[in-house]
């Protein structure tokens, strides 16, 4: 499957996860009075937001996964939104001053492809914020030299540090890592 389409499939998965999360809240808005919900008004303001009818402020007011999704759509030109990274890259940075580690990430991954050096900034201002995701993929940039130099040593102390985190996926990911640099094989794959 290539990128473009792989990326498409993600934006759907997406949708279709926002979707059937404002489908599970809706009825319990609706129970306690509140007939229109926000997630519901996100939703059709994020349809709109597809077919050009109206400003993108969305996820101002929404579900905090909205500009994420957002971004997720504009980046691949999924969802009857023409491609622009350009305002992808707009949405995951508003998304990453709200606190959201996975706008870090994709927007690193969406930099990859044409300037490594911006992503791998991207993803040290994330591990600056806390973000175990970015320092994750930070640690996977510093040991095979990609976006700048290798450095072995930085992705191996990142990894030791995400294995005294709480955030139990990359606790274990780390753990992995480690388990493999220890039996003398790379602890992290190539991109």
């Amino acid at each position: 499957m290539g990128g473009h389409q792989a990326g498409e499939v993600a934006s759907r998965m997406a949708a279709d996860h926002f979707a059937d999360r404002v489908t599970e809240a809706y009825p319990k808005l609706l129970r306690a009075g509140n007939k229109l919900s926000r997630q519901r008004k996100l939703a059709e303001q994020l349809i709109t937001e597809c077919t050009h009818e109206a400003n993108s402020e969305i996820y101002e007011e929404g579900a905090a996964d909205a500009g994420l999704l957002l971004g997720q759509v504009y980046r691949y030109g999924a969802l009857g939104c023409e491609r622009d990274r350009e305002r992808a890259h707009q949405l995951f940075r508003a998304q990453i001053e709200k606190g959201d580690a996975v706008a870090a990430v994709r927007l690193a991954e969406d930099l990859a492809e044409d300037d490594p050096a911006a992503a791998r900034r991207v993803l040290e201002e994330g591990r600056d914020r806390g973000f175990p995701d970015c320092s994750y993929g930070l640690a996977r940039m510093a040991w095979w030299g990609e976006g700048g130099p290798q450095d072995r040593e930085l992705a191996l102390t990142l990894l030791r540090e995400l294995t005294q985190g709480d955030h139990d996926y990359y606790r274990r990911q780390a753990e992995r890592a480690l388990a493999r640099h220890a039996a003398g094989r790379p602890p992290l794959k190539r991109r």
